[in-house]
């Protein structure tokens, strides 16, 4: 048992010295790009790049968004659309279960 406890105890301080590594790599990298950029080029171009770097994120998450909002309104449409009550109740269980099964299986309700 104690030598189970100390090899758990290695292993923790190894992970723990190799996540500070790995975070301290991150924020050095982080620094050198930044500085290089800044230093490097002009501020009229960084700034022209940066604005052109936000306009078309922006676009890109509107654009993604119109599209998942009218994708979700026909979905829900669907089963007002059926005739039969039985078969709109089952269409709309089966999408309510895909529903809850992918983002189950992603692990975003997972404790």
């Amino acid at each position: 048992m104690k030598k189970r406890n100390a090899a758990q105890r290695r292993l923790a301080g190894q992970y723990k010295a190799k996540t500070v590594m790995f975070q301290t790599t991150l924020f050095l990298l982080a620094w050198y790009s930044l500085t290089t950029t800044l230093f490097g080029s002009t501020v009229d171009v960084f700034l022209s790049d940066c604005k052109s770097f936000f306009h078309d994120a922006a676009s890109f998450l509107q654009t993604f968004i119109g599209w998942t909002i009218d994708a979700g309104q026909s979905v829900a449409q669907i089963s007002t659309k059926i005739p039969n009550p039985f078969i709109a109740g089952m269409v709309y269980w089966l999408f309510l279960i895909l529903v809850v099964g992918i983002c189950g299986r992603d692990g975003y309700w997972r404790y």
